[in-house]
């Protein structure tokens, strides 16, 4: 295993996500918005933020997105080169399929692992609980004392699974394709757009069960996946989001690499 690529993609991963998200987070809070309640259009949805919050709004769940983004995306990039090399060492498979496999693999054992960091965020950037009923331990207790940790939190945690595995598997696969004819920035923040479209049905259901207090069930993922055009409202802002928290990434990157 090539340890030294490993590692310098899990730090691209984690120091790229962090001006990334401040840059992008407001575009998140309006999907979220537009994702689970009836506001028609986003610019009504941004001015429902503006008119009950203020432009401190755009920014409310900024520290949750923060900490799940670096939790997230440093182990993203970290377990993708690595389930990639171990995929292409022991599978007879060309390096774009290894990357899909090991990839997508990644992606479920990483969003495994950040969707109650997830689940804070959107909690706290929809107003639904305060910041102390949404600490990682208040969270957990409430779950466990209404008898829904394995259906409601767990389940939370495994839709947020899906989703980061069809993500993934979806970016990593673009980018590699793109960054043959494009620089960084644009490579990985068009990969970011292509994989957003991908899952965003999937990312639309799992909002929709995370702004569901702890102490109330949730149905399984498929009963949140709207058949119809509802399952990709707000695509257009959680596309922005991604492509300018990306290639923000992505410039991180080639400046590493130029720094070398």
């Amino acid at each position: 295993m090539d340890t030294r690529s490993s590692l310098q993609q899990g730090a691209v991963g984690a120091i790229g996500s962090l001006p990334g998200t401040i840059c992008a987070h407001p575009l998140d809070v309006v999907k979220i918005r537009l994702q689970t309640t009836d506001c028609g259009s986003h610019l009504t949805a941004a001015r429902s933020i503006f008119y009950s919050k203020g432009l401190c709004g755009f920014y409310q769940g900024l520290m949750p997105a923060l900490e799940q983004r670096f939790l997230s995306r440093g182990p993203m990039f970290l377990v993708s080169e690595v389930c990639t090399q171990q995929v292409s060492k022991h599978l007879a498979c060309n390096e774009l399929q290894a990357r899909a496999c090991g990839s997508s693999l990644s992606g479920y054992l990483v969003g495994f692992l950040q969707g109650l960091p997830e689940y804070r965020k959107k909690l706290l950037s929809q107003g639904v609980v305060t910041a102390s009923d949404a600490r990682w331990g208040r969270l957990c207790q409430e779950a466990y004392g209404a008898g829904l940790w394995r259906t409601g939190l767990l389940r939370r945690m495994h839709a947020a699974a899906l989703c980061c595995s069809a993500f993934d598997g979806t970016f990593f696969c673009t980018r590699d394709l793109l960054l043959r004819h494009f620089s960084h920035p644009l490579a990985y923040g068009l990969a970011a757009a292509a994989a957003v479209l991908v899952a965003y049905p999937i990312d639309t259901a799992v909002s929709r069960m995370m702004i569901v207090p702890p102490r109330q069930p949730v149905a399984r993922l498929r009963h949140y996946i709207f058949p119809d055009a509802r399952a990709f409202r707000g695509l257009p802002a959680r596309a922005g989001e991604f492509f300018i928290s990306y290639a923000v990434t992505g410039t991180v990157e080639m400046l590493f690499l130029a720094s070398r």
